[in-house]
């Protein structure tokens, strides 16, 4: 997904495409995370209208929602249960992050 070039010293340019990010030296898909209360949505960025629920068990009410796209880290915020959490986003290692002291945790 890039496209490399050689400028007049020869040297090789190398960009991504539209609605790709280049991400430690690699290009990697853009896209959109969207939650619905109970389940987070992955929606491409490509135009197209494929979107896929991510398989992270949500126990909750998602409000807000972060992503960390150097560690592939989904965090979001849990109102019913004054929680933050994370998780791969393959729902792989979900853990709480913080789930005391807070009142609701809304963004």
């Amino acid at each position: 997904p890039q496209k490399c070039t050689l400028d007049e010293n020869r040297d090789v340019l190398c960009q991504c495409y539209d609605y790709y990010e280049e991400v430690d030296g690699v290009c990697v898909e853009s896209f959109l995370l969207l939650s619905t209360k109970h389940k987070i949505y992955k929606i491409s960025a490509l135009g197209d209208s494929a979107h896929e629920q991510t398989p992270i068990n949500i126990r909750g009410t998602v409000v807000a929602l972060d992503f960390d796209v150097k560690n592939n880290r989904i965090f979001w915020t849990d109102t019913r249960n004054d929680s933050i959490y994370t998780s791969d986003l393959n729902g792989e290692n979900s853990k709480l992050i913080l789930g005391q002291g807070l009142s609701t945790p809304d963004g």
